[in-house]
């Protein structure tokens, strides 16, 4: 999927800036969030996006607007990397996956890889695209990779770090930027704190990373049948996380932090309307 840069509400966009990490995001004049807020004047708001029911206010300070200036000028293109492109080296052995292009359905994985990403770049290249948006890369139960299960490792079905550090490579070498997708709203079932809390219960010290909704022992929800803890849409695969816990929400700034010293250029963050600012 292709399209032009639009800052467009309920999306929130952060972008590496030197040492700093910022993000734009719905709210009425609302200054860029960073590691030093204090050092960020703030300023009217240059860009206005009006929606039905909202008006959203940017702010940026005027150093830091031109040196994201690539944003301005963005022509993006969408990866899903389960059904974008496989391995050029053919698929991994002792994996059962569909077959290529078979009918899609919510379970099966395909076999996309971040090399067959690689191998398509210079194609992208003659479309006119600057910036690479890749849906979720990290480890996951789910094809889509929603469901996260662990934000600090690229699935190693997509190649693990080794395959996403030469796609950061080729794409840079090329001018494009590239942006991930950060799903913080809720995690997967498979998350180290969700199992902790499975196992240990109260004693896990992830205790206070989720919503519970009842005593313990944990209800995770199989076989439909009712969880008693917070999950988004309520959906039993998709635990809330809590962000009034101080864990959690140094637990996802550093991921935010991590990826992006590593070389990302830019976070889309996914349903940020529910992250508490």
């Amino acid at each position: 999927m292709m399209f032009r840069s639009r800052l467009s509400p309920p999306k929130t966009l952060m972008f590496r800036s030197k040492s700093r990490l910022l993000s734009l995001g719905p709210g009425p004049n609302r200054s860029v969030k960073c590691k030093a807020q204090e050092d960020v004047p703030r300023i009217a708001p240059k860009v206005i996006v009006q929606s039905p029911k909202k008006r959203f206010g940017y702010q940026m300070p005027e150093a830091q607007r031109d040196e994201l200036s690539w944003i301005r000028n963005a022509i993006i293109y969408q990866v899903f990397p389960d059904r974008f492109a496989p391995n050029p080296a053919g698929p991994m052995p002792g994996f059962h996956l569909e077959p290529w292009g078979a009918e899609p359905n919510l379970r099966g994985l395909q076999g996309g890889h971040l090399l067959g990403v690689v191998d398509k770049l210079d194609h992208l290249e003659e479309l006119g695209v600057n910036v690479l948006y890749l849906c979720p890369i990290f480890t996951s139960s789910a094809n889509h990779r929603y469901h996260t299960n662990d934000y600090f490792q690229v699935d190693p079905l997509l190649g693990g770090e080794k395959a996403f550090q030469e796609l950061l490579d080729a794409a840079h070498a090329r001018g494009m930027k590239v942006v991930l997708d950060g799903v913080f709203n809720h995690t997967g079932r498979g998350h180290q704190a969700f199992v902790s809390l499975l196992e240990n219960g109260a004693q896990s010290p992830f205790r206070d990373w989720y919503v519970l909704k009842g005593d313990f022992p944990i209800e995770p929800g199989y076989m439909g049948r009712q969880p008693n803890f917070d999950c988004w849409w309520n959906i039993p695969e998709l635990p809330r996380l809590n962000f009034e816990s101080q864990g959690v929400r140094e637990h996802v700034l550093k991921c935010a932090t991590h990826w992006i010293e590593m070389g990302v250029d830019g976070w889309r963050l996914d349903y940020p309307i529910e992250v508490p600012q």
